[in-house]
């Protein structure tokens, strides 16, 4: 089995293409996904069950995988550290760096002009 992805616009949020992860977790085990998805600096995070797996930006698995203490039901991510909690209830979260970077510290004085005037 595989799971698909669906990429939106950001700004319209109209579907722009879709594809399917290969390799990594054994997706046939799973439906649905709980808000454990992190994108950035070109690659996924996906959380299924109590293991997050490292994907390339076009669905190829990159063998690289971490057990979490916890299924994952949902992410927070700030930009250079994923943490996960398994259920709207919990009070404790767990957390990984998994940059050496802040990667939303990088914002060129153009794109700032356009979010800000388009806001």
């Amino acid at each position: 089995g595989s799971m698909s992805v669906q990429a939106l616009d950001r700004v319209t949020g109209l579907p722009v293409t879709s594809f399917s992860l290969s390799g990594g977790a054994s997706l046939a085990s799973f439906s649905s996904l709980y808000g454990g998805l992190v994108i950035a600096e070109n690659k996924m995070y996906v959380g299924l069950g109590n293991m997050v797996y490292r994907y390339n930006i076009n669905g190829s698995y990159d063998s690289q995988q971490f057990m979490t203490q916890v299924n994952v039901e949902g992410v927070l991510f700030n930009g250079r550290d994923m943490c996960v909690h398994n259920n709207a209830n919990s009070r404790s979260i767990y957390c990984w760096q998994i940059f050496s970077h802040f990667t939303f510290d990088v914002m060129h004085p153009w794109e700032a002009s356009l979010y800000l005037n388009n806001s």
